[in-house]
């Protein structure tokens, strides 16, 4: 029922934060068609921020809709494609990293489209919710804040975690922690999940985007006391201060902000994703290893997001596409399959190329032939374009 989805899952909306997924460029980096072109970007991610807070009324209402209504979702979501349409060439000139995001999102809106036009409106009014958590796997890409609202306020929303994934997803990182911190303190009733999320959060932003480990643990910490906590959860918290207190131990108190060069992230890599050169699997994770692979994917952005050279962005991509399969806690989607697409079809020369479709035929064969399904038809029509690029002489 889309009533228990809405009040369970209020805090996976806030779409409006798409027009934020735009990075910011600095004066150094201010030259050339980028930074041309920057505000006509701005504006028509503005647009499609402000036809989702519109169309917030009726996502969410307990109700069918009626034939207006819907027209109107229809004309909203024929605007956005035109928009994520015109915003491509803008797109083409950012990093490889913001490109896989921007598809991923524009591959929703098709998928949202021809839902739609099944009159499965159950489907598009539950996809169209839950796109925040999308926008997330772009924001947390860099650590340049944007402040995008102004004016919206805690009496705004109905609960102090509605609040703060509002703030999370529009990069308002230190409101975000404070309203995380007031909600998990708070004596509602928490499922397992709902006090794990919260947490998760936190990791994300101190450990991905912002690199302090030391400030991130003495967060943590006090939350050992919970009175909510299950053994799982409370394991599962244990297991990532185990693993910043390694990264402290190791790197120092600020060793966590250190910029890897591409030697040192190789090693990084063969130490917390595995011999990636004798397996085409991850080892295996833990709470522990979490948390320090979390740390890891956010250097790979770091450096993926500063124009390295065209051999180093194939590999990036592959570590990326590993990285983020191998962390136990993730979206409720995956960005590997497109990490590995763009580096097949982008770098089809390179020889990564090779290992990023065995992975992405790996990926599929673990998602749906040892499932017992099929690969859909389009992801089939894909792969066989991808080994087709790879033969061509």
């Amino acid at each position: 029922m889309l009533q228990a989805f809405i009040k369970t899952n209020f805090h996976l909306f806030l779409c409006v934060c798409f027009f934020g997924c735009t990075p910011t460029f600095s004066a150094a980096q201010d030259t050339g068609t980028a930074s041309l072109k920057q505000p006509s970007l701005n504006h028509i991610m503005k647009r499609v921020g402000k036809i989702m807070l519109d169309l917030y009324p009726l996502i969410v209402a307990r109700r069918e809709l009626q034939g207006p209504e819907i027209q109107r979702i229809d004309g909203d979501l024929s605007e956005m494609s035109q928009l994520f349409l015109q915003a491509r060439p803008y797109v083409q000139d950012l990093p490889d990293g913001y490109q896989v995001s921007y598809e991923f999102i524009s591959m929703y809106l098709g998928n949202l489209r021809y839902h739609f036009n099944k009159d499965d409106m159950e489907f598009t009014r539950r996809q169209l919710y839950a796109l925040g958590e999308i926008c997330s796997s772009c924001h947390t890409q860099d650590n340049t804040l944007r402040t995008l609202f102004y004016g919206v306020s805690r009496h705004h929303f109905v609960s102090d975690m509605d609040y703060a994934e509002f703030s999370y997803m529009t990069r308002e990182y230190a409101t975000a922690t404070k309203y995380y911190d007031k909600y998990l303190k708070s004596k509602s009733r928490k499922t397992e999940w709902e006090l794990i999320q919260p947490l998760q959060r936190m990791v994300t932003i101190y450990i991905q985007v912002n690199s302090e480990a030391q400030a991130l643990l003495d967060l943590l910490k006090p939350y050992r006391t919970l009175k909510q906590h299950t053994p799982e959860t409370l394991s599962e918290l244990e297991g990532w201060i185990r693993g910043l207190q390694r990264l402290v131990q190791r790197n120092g108190a600020d060793g966590a902000k250190t910029v890897l060069g591409f030697p040192a992230m190789m090693a990084e890599v063969g130490r917390l994703l595995g011999p990636l050169e004798n397996s085409d699997e991850p080892a295996a994770g833990s709470a522990q290893l979490d948390v320090m692979r979390l740390w890891l994917r956010g250097r790979m952005y770091q450096y993926l997001n500063s124009n390295p050279g065209a051999h180093e962005v194939p590999v990036l991509l592959y570590w990326l596409a590993v990285a983020d399969r191998s962390v136990a806690y993730q979206y409720y989607f995956s960005l590997s399959d497109l990490y590995l697409k763009h580096c097949v079809l982008q770098y089809p020369e390179h020889p990564y190329a090779k290992r990023c479709l065995a992975e992405y035929e790996n990926y599929m064969r673990i998602t749906y032939t040892n499932q017992g399904q099929r690969i859909p038809e389009g992801l089939e029509n894909e792969l066989m374009l991808m080994r087709k690029t790879l033969t061509v002489e």
